[in-house]
């Protein structure tokens, strides 16, 4: 239940996290908590969700250009990984790093918490490495030679990062082509390719039965 996963999630509230990432930039802690209750809504494990930045920032009580910069700080720093789209209407691809390293260690937290449940490590979310979503190496390499290969030989960690979560939210093919796509207009971001995929897979979830008949030319 989900009601579980943000029990999960509470000790973090008493890491010392909130505090440090508002002294980093005021609201931080809002965005990054509103991020991670998101997960815990969408995902047994943690994982990505996918939110606009606009509606995340209303959620938070925050106009989307200061959320915006929140995110392109948690990203620099190293909370979260993402994808953050140029424009706050479309949708942006987010997850928390784990494990979450907090000025409070998970152990301590443990050891003086007065909440039963956060007394058993084994309860909290975020706090061991594998928490990280998984990672399929072969397909990650596929994707990442189709990129040097065909749009750009600039790599740096946060674009390896938004490849890893291409791959694990669409089709290696899929992805694949729509970087072959960008090349082919000689477009060379990787936040177009993301764009891309994120429409193409919206157009295919709305396509009727009688749409996908039409393109196969069956008659219905």
């Amino acid at each position: 239940m989900a009601s579980d996963r943000y029990a999960q999630a509470e000790w973090l509230e008493l890491s010392g996290l909130p505090l440090e990432l508002n002294r980093l930039r005021q609201g931080a802690w809002l965005v990054f908590k509103k991020l991670a209750e998101l997960d815990c809504d969408a995902n047994r494990r943690p994982g990505e969700v996918e939110i606009t930045v606009a509606e995340l920032a209303a959620r938070c009580g925050l106009e989307a250009d200061k959320a915006a910069r929140i995110l392109e700080l948690l990203q620099r720093k190293r909370r979260i990984r993402c994808y953050l789209p140029e424009h706050p209407e479309e949708e942006g691809i987010f997850a928390i790093r784990s494990p979450v390293k907090t000025p409070i260690p998970p152990e301590r937290v443990a050891e003086t918490t007065t909440n039963p449940f956060l007394r058993d490590l084994s309860n909290y979310r975020y706090a061991r490495q594998e928490d990280e979503p998984p990672v399929d190496e072969r397909k990650v390499q596929e994707a990442v030679d189709c990129y040097l290969n065909m749009l750009s030989t600039r790599m740096n960690v946060f674009i390896l990062e938004q490849i890893e979560i291409a791959v694990r939210r669409f089709p290696l093919e899929l992805v694949k082509q729509t970087i072959e796509r960008a090349a082919r207009h000689d477009i060379r971001s990787m936040k177009w390719v993301f764009k891309e995929l994120i429409r193409d897979t919206a157009r295919q979830e709305k396509k009727s039965p009688r749409d996908e008949a039409r393109e196969l030319g069956v008659k219905l």
